[in-house]
């Protein structure tokens, strides 16, 4: 009988530690945005970017400063050739998130290039 004890006692622990593994790993994933930035992430990939924009903005009014969110409010901006408000979703980028610094300039930069192309075309048409 004791044995049985013993083997019940060790299944409790197995199953109340696998669900606290889960709880706990749910949990991260809410603080953490990972889950938010995935849902935009695939909204992106569809060429859904109406929806994505929505979606970042909708988690962006829980987490406002989420420089992940607001990469991938630039670059839905950039693909929607919305080069107003991507510049300017870069250039914050630049300014106040060092890391995404480097990779925010060469999408500014590919924005200034489209402009200038644009301008070019503009002007051979009159």
């Amino acid at each position: 009988m004791e044995k049985l004890d013993i083997i019940i006692a060790l299944l409790v622990v197995i199953l109340t530690s696998g669900l606290a593994k889960f709880i706990a790993t749910a949990f991260y994933r809410r603080m953490s945005g990972d889950t938010h930035t995935r849902i935009v992430n695939v909204w992106i990939s569809r060429g859904e970017y109406e929806m994505a924009l929505s979606e970042v903005n909708k988690f962006l009014q829980k987490r406002p400063a989420d420089s992940h969110l607001l990469w991938l409010r630039a670059i839905v901006y950039f693909k929607q050739n919305e080069w107003k408000k991507a510049r300017s979703e870069f250039e914050s980028l630049i300014t106040n998130e060092p890391l995404y610094g480097e990779d925010a300039l060469k999408y500014v930069e590919a924005i200034d290039k489209q402009a200038g192309e644009s301008a070019h075309i503009n002007s051979k048409e009159n």
